[in-house]
């Protein structure tokens, strides 16, 4: 690639939002010319203006530029355990032994959405498909299931079982893989960490990787970015867990469901099984028992997999027609289920007790208890997904009936039997929630119909009062207050970006409602009673199952529509902004690649005499911040200003990242550097960047700029989140910190 023209003077180096914005979007240039990075993230120039250089750092690709990339949604609770436990209360980390142990116990509830994804996965594959479907006559005719009808297993319920498990092996399989391919693509690229004698290089840390959620540094931890060997480890032990769980539950239901009798495999798999995931609960408490312990789970998980496969393999043959649920299930779910609840409420513990001897939270942000709220909604939709699956599966594979026992076949079709349990959360799950949901917007939306408008009135007649728009006499403007909708469109947007941080109480419901619900099947599990309606379940498992299908569809046809992808977008780009600390099966964090690479091109402009004008759009702001917040990874005296607009650094970050982002961190940057920041009130994600007023750094722009109008022409458009771009106010705040670039007076910044 050619070398760059000019690399001395004041470079404007632009960051855009969520949504992929094209590098023709940010220059204003349909064939800018590459100068670095690659399809996927690059950086590129157009001509020069405003007697600056003018580049774009484009990195859409890493994120949502690619069709394929949506398919990361599907991991989206292991993607929410993984930001639980970046949303911990801010004097937290502060606080050495309370916060290793809660990122101790976030880890444990992490793992347990793994094996949930196993144990449903293996009740699908070896209990309705491997122990049910393949012991009844003409269940296992369909062309997929044909192994089940090789000689001898309709005979053998232990080989069924462990033929079934080949389903969820598969999933851990392409978890893994999944997990090693993105470690390589994002958290291999190494942070430009400043050596000896100024040089820049590939960083080299001295003692063992430790989780960026552990550093005291923070973000500004020149390591906070390199989390390719942590994620590794993570990604090990999760997969031996996993593995050790389905050998467990293979020992386990196949012991259940043969004649009696204790092989010697059987007792050797589940001790191996329970004692590697000890070994993996012990390990995921802290990094330097996760380095030490991890090498070993892995051949202990495939040891305790191979004795559950030659004991069900080699057991003697079981009943082969009984009616009847899988053996065995019923008490795995019970203790699993049981263990989940108790990780949860020991979740809650620590936060009750941080929040008693923590002292003052700082600015207000989530309510309480973000992080059990998360990974109960992570939790609840896993489950959701999952168990409707289930129940579609086996309605393909015959007649479901719910705690039944009796003949073998139902009007013809040979019947399948489903845990009541999973009934009644199909039933009740699914709708219910849904309905809460529509009663709280409902009321949201009855109150936006009710905003006033008469603020916004009077503040445009005193602005109309002394203003001369520009070009052209005043005479041929008129005023669009004389539309009353005008104002109260303004006046509705401003409400709807004013009520963002709301949205707590909806999720803080949502979890109560959805563990109430589950609690109480749960409790069901274990009672006789009437089941639920047939129809309501049905509808129920139908709907779930299509949950995964029609979220993916949805978002795929609606990709191309900037607005619609905005949105979405930066809900999906927050939730994978941080460290996979938590969760190593959750989608990669694109700031492992981005941050480091928009810190070399600083540091190489730099060291070919540029002075860097930053400028971020929305999460674009966020990347800027993040990469200027490490001086250990910015040369030494290099000249930096920073210009953010449509910033949710505190609106959004603040509010569900209190212990990451507040005003103390952000106050090192502000007067570390010179540092603007534009908002407007109607924008519903952006806002000031500070919790408290800072005009040194926070400038509010008033939107729409003018309720006047040339006649004919319309109405003044607000511009919300997107807006800024074509602001001239924005451009004119950027052509003064370029010129303070410029000036010798700019105190330099020291990396």
């Amino acid at each position: 690639m050619a070398q760059d023209p000019e690399l001395a003077g004041v470079t404007e180096l632009r960051v855009h939002g969520v949504g992929g914005a094209t590098p023709a979007e940010l220059l204003g240039d349909p064939a800018p010319r590459q100068v670095s990075g690659d399809d996927v993230a690059g950086f590129y120039r157009t001509r020069d203006a405003g007697g600056r250089h003018v580049e774009a750092y484009s990195w859409g690709g890493l994120t949502s530029r690619s069709a394929t990339r949506i398919l990361w949604l599907l991991l989206l609770p292991f993607m929410l355990a993984n930001v639980a436990g970046w949303m911990c209360p801010r004097t937290l980390p502060g606080r050495r032994v309370l916060f290793a142990v809660y990122r101790a116990v976030v880890r444990w509830a992490a793992l347990a959405l793994t094996l949930n994804l196993v144990l449903l996965l293996t009740a699908i594959g070896s209990g309705y498909a491997g122990y049910q479907c393949g012991g009844r006559a003409g269940c296992a005719s369909p062309w997929w299931l044909w192994p089940l009808a090789w000689p001898g297993m309709a005979e053998s319920a232990g080989r069924r079982i462990l033929l079934g498990a080949v389903v969820p092996l598969a999933a851990i399989a392409l978890l893994a893989l999944l997990a090693q391919t993105s470690r390589r693509r994002y958290e291999a690229v190494a942070p430009p960490v400043q050596q000896e004698e100024g040089q820049v290089g590939a960083a080299v840390r001295e003692g063992p990787a430790v989780s960026a959620a552990a550093l005291a540094g923070g973000m500004a931890d020149p390591w906070f970015w390199d989390g390719h060997d942590v994620a590794a480890r993570l990604s090990r032990a999760h997969t031996s867990a996993a593995i050790a769980f389905l050998a467990a539950l293979i020992a386990y239901t196949g012991h259940a469901a043969g004649p009696p009798g204790w092989p010697a495999a059987y007792p050797l798999a589940l001790g191996l099984a329970g004692l590697t995931l000890l070994g993996a609960l012990a390990a995921l408490a802290g990094d330097r028992l996760l380095e030490r312990l991890e090498p070993w789970l892995g051949p202990a998980s495939w040891a305790a997999l191979a004795a559950a496969a030659v004991f069900a393999w080699t057991s003697a043959a079981g009943p082969g027609n009984r009616v009847s649920e899988t053996p065995g299930l019923r008490e795995a779910i019970t203790v699993f289920y049981a263990g989940f609840g108790l990780t949860v409420a020991a979740l809650a513990v620590v936060l009750a007790v941080a929040a008693v001897t923590g002292g003052g939270q700082g600015e207000r942000g989530f309510r309480w208890g973000a992080p059990v709220v998360v990974v109960a909604l992570a939790g609840i939709g896993l489950n959701l997904v999952l168990i409707g699956l289930l129940i579609r599966v086996s309605d393909v594979l015959g007649a479901i009936v719910y705690g039944y026992t009796g003949p073998a076949t139902l009007g013809g079709e040979p019947v399948i039997v489903v845990f009541p349990m999973f009934g009644q959360v199909m039933a009740y799950l699914v709708f219910t929630p849904v309905a809460f949901v529509a009663i709280v917007l409902g009321v949201r939306f009855v109150r936006l119909l009710r905003v006033p408008s008469a603020e916004v009135e009077t503040e445009y007649r005193g602005r109309e009062a002394g203003e001369q728009p520009q070009p052209g006499p005043r005479r041929w403007y008129v005023s669009a207050l004389a539309d009353r909708a005008w104002a109260l469109g303004v006046a509705r947007a401003r409400w709807v970006s004013g009520s963002m941080r709301e949205l707590d109480l909806l999720f803080t419901g949502l979890a109560l409602l959805g563990v109430a619900l589950l609690a109480w099947a749960q409790w069901r599990f274990g009672q006789a009673g009437p089941p639920p309606p047939l129809w309501l379940v049905t509808v129920g498992a139908a709907v779930a199952s299509l949950i995964p299908v029609g979220f993916l569809a949805a978002l795929r046809l609606g990709w191309s529509d900037a607005q619609n992808r905005r949105m979405v977008g930066v809900l999906w780009d927050v939730g994978t902004f941080w460290p996979r600390c938590y969760h190593p099966f959750s989608p990669p964090a694109y700031p492992e690649r981005a941050i480091p690479e928009l810190q070399r091109r600083m540091w190489w402009l730099h060291d070919n005499g540029g002075r860097v004008l930053l400028v971020g759009h929305s999460q674009g702001s966020i990347l800027a911040i993040a990469a200027l917040l490490q001086p250990g990874c910015l040369p030494s005296g290099g000249r930096f200003a920073l210009l953010t607009f449509g910033s949710p650094a505190h609106k959004l970050y603040n509010w569900a990242f209190p212990a990451y982002f507040h005003d103390d961190v952000l106050s090192v940057l502000a007067g570390a550097r010179c540092w603007v920041n534009v908002h407007y009130l109607t924008d519903p994600l952006g806002g000031p960047a500070f919790s408290s007023a800072r005009p040194a750094v926070d400038r509010l722009l008033p939107d729409p700029p003018s309720s006047l109008f040339q006649y004919g022409q319309p109405y003044p458009p607000i511009g919300g989140h997107g807006g800024y771009w074509i602001d001239p106010a924005v451009w004119k705040e950027a052509d003064t910190l370029a010129a303070t670039l410029t000036s010798d007076e700019t105190p330099g910044v020291r990396g």
